[in-house]
């Protein structure tokens, strides 16, 4: 004689096997969440990262009226401001300013160019401290950033 379940056990199995899914489904959206996190800081640092690279490019390129890093790149107000070479074609040099906005925290770069035109682009969004100085001893720009997750990226560039 073959036994097969009970009403009563099949509805005890489902409710166990509700159980196991909701959990489940739980233990997913907390891994889904933290691994969102992640994601947007792994982002923050890649393009906090390329911003440095870009002040690192703005302050080594060449061609600018004068040669000396230090009359070129100049710290005023925890704005970072270079005289560095059109890369536009225009002849001439240009004036790059990096500054963050207290308002937004937000990292952005204003180029002014040799007919006092000027164009702003964001570089870096949720910036919490930025912090550049120069050491004229040892002739290095240091630059310092950091997010409002805790983040932070950090360049010394040799002037």
């Amino acid at each position: 004689m073959t036994r097969g379940m009970t009403m009563v056990e099949i509805l005890v199995s489902l409710a166990l096997l509700a159980l196991v899914m909701v959990g489940g489904a739980q233990w997913l959206n907390i891994a889904a969440s933290t691994q969102t996190g992640a994601v947007h800081e792994a982002a923050w640092r890649v393009a906090a990262e390329r911003t440095l690279e870009l002040i690192h490019d703005s302050v080594r390129a060449g061609d600018s009226p004068t040669d000396e890093l230090l009359e070129r790149v100049h710290v005023v107000d925890n704005r970072l401001l270079v005289t560095t070479r059109s890369v536009a074609g225009t002849t001439g040099p240009e004036e790059h300013r990096y500054d963050v906005d207290l308002l937004t925290n937000r990292l952005v770069l204003t180029v002014k160019d040799v007919r006092n035109d000027e164009s702003t682009r964001l570089l870096l969004d949720r910036v919490q401290e930025w912090q550049c100085a120069i050491d004229e001893e040892e002739l290095i720009l240091s630059v310092f950033i950091s997010s409002s997750n805790g983040e932070s990226v950090r360049r010394r560039i040799p002037l």
